[in-house]
């Protein structure tokens, strides 16, 4: 009896073994995965802290190129614009500027709406004309007054020493 005995008894040793060999590589691998759990975690912490920072970046850069697109627009009006002024006299000659296509709708190039700036500009530029216009009519208004008092003040004058001789 002691040989089917030992050997179950054998086989129940093994058998223990094994399990037990079993159960250290499953705590091992759980160990492992626990850490890659661990370092995906981090990395998809890593990737949204970098989507949102590209996100914000790309955003600013879209402003900024449309802020720098909407002043290259209005440079390039306000240039053409002052290329159509006389120069005044004496003064050195203008460059040649080329223009930029007109703003459109939207402010983009070629779509044929000037930017926002351009009205602003454009108001500052009439209030100065005008301004200059009311001043030289007030000059004008001035000098004809003028050519008037001097005018009755010859013939006046004229009358008076005209009387005399008389």
């Amino acid at each position: 009896m002691s040989g089917p005995g030992a050997a179950l008894r054998g086989y129940n040793a093994e058998l223990r073994e094994g399990l037990a060999e079993l159960r250290a590589r499953r705590e091992e691998l759980s160990g492992r995965i626990r850490e890659e759990e661990a370092e995906r975690s981090r990395l998809q912490g890593r990737i949204w802290a970098l989507t949102e920072r590209l996100a914000r970046t790309s955003e600013s850069l879209a402003r900024h190129l449309a802020a720098r697109g909407e002043l290259d627009r209005t440079i390039a009006e306000t240039e053409a614009a002052y290329g159509k002024v006389p120069p005044a006299q004496g003064s050195p000659p203008r460059p040649r500027v080329l223009p930029l296509p007109a703003a459109g709708p939207d402010g983009a190039p070629g779509t044929g709406r000037p930017p926002r700036y351009f009205y602003f500009f454009l108001s500052q530029i009439l209030e100065s004309s005008q301004t200059l216009l009311d001043v030289l009519k007030g000059e004008i208004g001035n000098a004809g007054k003028a050519s008037e008092l001097q005018s009755t003040s010859k013939e006046k004058e004229k009358q008076a020493h005209g009387q005399k001789h008389s």
